[in-house]
C-alpha cells in the first residue's frame, strides 16, 4: 500500500512478502520502505529506508541481503542510462 507521495521527493509503502520464494515470512508484520531524493551539488542522492521490525524475523533476515543487491544494480543501470 502506498502511504505517502511528495512527486520527485518521497514515496513511501508497506512492505510484505506474499511469494513462495519468500519461505517464512509469510506470517512477519508489516514494514514500511521510504525512498527519499535530494540535490547535493547537483548530484541526486536516493535514501531508502527499510523501517517498523519489531524484531529479527525472516523479512528482516531476507531484505538485509537483499537490498544491497537491489541498489547496486539499480545504481548500475541509472549510470549507464546517464551515460
Amino acid at each position: 500500500k502506498i502511504l505517502e507521495i511528495i512527486p520527485y521527493k518521497k514515496l513511501v509503502h508497506t512492505f510484505m512478502f506474499e511469494t513462495p520464494h519468500a519461505k517464512g515470512s509469510e506470517v512477519d508484520p508489516e514494514t514500511q520502505v521510504s525512498y527519499e531524493l535530494d540535490n547535493n551539488n547537483g548530484n541526486t542522492v536516493l535514501t531508502v529506508t527499510h523501517s517498523g521490525f519489531r524484531e529479527v524475523n525472516q523479512t528482516f533476515i531476507n531484505v538485509t541481503g537483499g537490498w544491497p543487491m537491489i541498489l547496486y544494480h539499480m545504481k548500475s543501470m541509472l549510470e549507464k542510462a546517464a551515460s
